[in-house]
Protein backbone atom coordinates (compact mmCIF):
# COMPACT_ATOMS: atom_id res chain seq x y z
CA UNK A 1 0.00 0.00 0.00
CA UNK A 2 1.10 3.52 -0.67
CA UNK A 3 3.81 5.04 -2.74
CA UNK A 4 7.41 3.88 -2.52
CA UNK A 5 8.51 6.96 -0.55
CA UNK A 6 5.69 6.53 1.98
CA UNK A 7 6.54 2.84 2.43
CA UNK A 8 10.10 3.86 3.27
CA UNK A 9 9.23 7.01 5.18
CA UNK A 10 6.74 5.35 7.54
CA UNK A 11 9.11 2.75 9.05
CA UNK A 12 11.93 5.30 9.05
CA UNK A 13 9.89 7.80 11.08
CA UNK A 14 8.61 5.09 13.42
CA UNK A 15 12.21 4.19 14.21
CA UNK A 16 13.09 7.88 14.64
CA UNK A 17 10.19 8.22 17.10
CA UNK A 18 11.57 5.26 19.08
CA UNK A 19 15.01 6.89 19.20
CA UNK A 20 13.50 10.17 20.40
CA UNK A 21 11.50 8.30 23.04
CA UNK A 22 14.70 6.58 24.15
CA UNK A 23 16.46 9.92 24.63
CA UNK A 24 18.51 10.47 21.48
CA UNK A 25 18.78 14.21 20.87
CA UNK A 26 16.98 15.73 17.92
CA UNK A 27 20.17 17.44 16.76
CA UNK A 28 22.07 14.17 16.81
CA UNK A 29 19.39 12.43 14.73
CA UNK A 30 19.44 15.13 12.07
CA UNK A 31 23.24 15.37 12.04
CA UNK A 32 23.74 11.60 11.85
CA UNK A 33 21.49 11.26 8.82
CA UNK A 34 23.13 14.25 7.12
CA UNK A 35 26.59 12.81 7.84
CA UNK A 36 25.43 9.54 6.28
CA UNK A 37 24.76 11.43 3.07
CA UNK A 38 21.02 12.04 3.07
CA UNK A 39 19.91 15.52 1.96
CA UNK A 40 17.79 16.22 5.06
CA UNK A 41 17.54 14.86 8.58
CA UNK A 42 14.40 13.09 9.83
CA UNK A 43 13.46 15.75 12.37
CA UNK A 44 13.76 18.53 9.81
CA UNK A 45 11.89 16.38 7.29
CA UNK A 46 8.97 15.89 9.66
CA UNK A 47 8.80 19.65 10.25
CA UNK A 48 9.04 20.44 6.53
CA UNK A 49 6.38 17.90 5.51
CA UNK A 50 4.23 18.83 8.48
CA UNK A 51 3.78 17.02 11.77
CA UNK A 52 0.13 16.41 10.89
CA UNK A 53 0.98 14.86 7.52
CA UNK A 54 3.85 12.81 8.98
CA UNK A 55 1.62 11.50 11.76
CA UNK A 56 -1.14 10.64 9.27
CA UNK A 57 1.27 8.67 7.05
CA UNK A 58 2.74 6.80 10.03
CA UNK A 59 -0.73 5.99 11.39
CA UNK A 60 -2.02 4.85 8.00
CA UNK A 61 1.01 2.67 7.31
CA UNK A 62 0.92 1.16 10.79
CA UNK A 63 -2.42 -0.36 9.77
CA UNK A 64 -1.05 -1.67 6.47
CA UNK A 65 0.51 -5.10 6.16
CA UNK A 66 4.15 -4.07 6.49
CA UNK A 67 5.02 -6.64 9.14
CA UNK A 68 7.35 -5.59 11.91
CA UNK A 69 8.48 -2.51 9.96
CA UNK A 70 5.95 -0.37 11.80
CA UNK A 71 6.49 -1.82 15.29
CA UNK A 72 8.44 -0.33 18.16
CA UNK A 73 7.92 3.36 17.61
CA UNK A 74 5.81 5.83 19.50
CA UNK A 75 4.01 8.41 17.39
CA UNK A 76 2.03 9.76 20.34
CA UNK A 77 4.59 12.58 20.59
CA UNK A 78 3.45 13.82 17.19
CA UNK A 79 -0.20 13.51 18.24
CA UNK A 80 0.50 15.69 21.28
CA UNK A 81 2.25 18.22 19.07
CA UNK A 82 -0.74 18.33 16.71
CA UNK A 83 -3.09 18.89 19.67
CA UNK A 84 -0.99 21.96 20.57
CA UNK A 85 -1.13 23.27 17.00
CA UNK A 86 2.55 22.51 16.42
CA UNK A 87 2.41 21.44 12.79
CA UNK A 88 6.03 22.10 11.89
CA UNK A 89 7.47 24.85 9.77
CA UNK A 90 4.07 25.91 8.38
CA UNK A 91 2.87 26.86 11.88
CA UNK A 92 6.22 28.20 13.11
CA UNK A 93 6.48 25.44 15.71
CA UNK A 94 7.27 21.75 15.43
CA UNK A 95 10.33 19.91 16.62
CA UNK A 96 12.06 23.17 15.80
CA UNK A 97 10.89 26.71 16.50
CA UNK A 98 10.94 28.93 13.43
CA UNK A 99 11.36 32.67 13.83
CA UNK A 100 9.83 35.03 11.31
CA UNK A 101 12.37 37.68 12.28
CA UNK A 102 15.48 35.72 11.40
CA UNK A 103 16.29 32.88 9.09
CA UNK A 104 16.94 29.65 10.86
CA UNK A 105 15.52 27.42 13.50
CA UNK A 106 16.16 26.29 17.04
CA UNK A 107 15.22 23.08 18.80
CA UNK A 108 12.03 23.58 20.74
CA UNK A 109 12.85 23.09 24.44
CA UNK A 110 9.38 21.68 25.06
CA UNK A 111 9.91 18.84 22.59
CA UNK A 112 13.30 17.81 23.91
Amino acid sequence: PGFYVNRCLGPFLVEVSALIRDGVSLEKLDKSVLDFGMPVGPVTLADEVGIDVTSHVATFLSKADLGVCMDGGDITLMEKMIDKGWLGKKSGQGFYTYSSKKKGKTISPEVQ
